[in-house]
């Protein structure tokens, strides 16, 4: 799907969006919150590989981070601190969403976002739960619209898998400690991982 379809697609999501939210606003934590146990897989991860340690929460949060820190284009990745405020249409109902992280880049090709809202989730989880989750996921696109070069998207595992999630791994360790020869032995390069980028929503 090229840019210009992209954001063709964004656009209609967004008005379908506003059909079931309204009000949205957004306020951002000045402190990211501690992993809750709500999983055997928790901790946190610097990224980029020498920026700040962000928290995860379940091993497919963990293999998320390790995308972003082997792109390149990722300039720092925020967990759970963007709160958003909501009203559903249907009930009148105030509600809070809080998504998994905000990713910013360096650059971005013409016209695509240069932010990202990021929900991380199984694929199977998707449909369980459905009607609690759609006003969640409408806010985050509308606040996303009403933001400078952002975008809401879902990524899941099936977008996280085979090759890709092996090489991901072993240049994300590779990043810890080694020195910038060590990826070049491995046969691994940062762009061509980036260039399966799971964030094309």
């Amino acid at each position: 799907m090229s840019i210009a379809q992209q954001s063709m697609s964004s656009v209609r999501k967004t008005q379908q969006a506003m059909s079931v939210v309204a009000e949205v606003s957004g306020e951002w934590v000045a402190q990211p919150p501690a992993p809750r146990p709500i999983s055997a897989v928790r901790g946190r991860m610097r990224v980029p590989a020498d920026g700040p340690l962000v928290a995860y929460e379940s091993a497919l949060e963990r293999d998320f981070l390790m995308f972003c820190r082997t792109d390149h284009r990722v300039r720092s990745v925020q967990a759970q601190q963007l709160r958003l405020h909501y009203t559903e249409r249907r009930t009148g109902k105030r509600r809070r969403y809080t998504p998994d992280f905000v990713v910013r880049l360096h650059s971005a090709p013409e016209a695509a976002p240069l932010c990202w809202v990021i929900e991380v989730k199984r694929r199977e989880d998707m449909f369980r739960g459905r009607p609690a989750i759609r006003g969640a996921y409408a806010a985050a696109r509308v606040w996303a619209s009403q933001q400078q070069a952002a975008r809401f998207t879902l990524v899941t595992n099936q977008a996280m898998s085979g090759y890709w999630l092996e090489n991901t791994r072993l240049l994300s360790g590779a990043l810890d400690g080694l020195n910038e020869s060590r990826p070049a032995t491995l046969g691994i390069q940062p762009t061509n991982l980036a260039a399966g980028s799971v964030m094309a929503n």
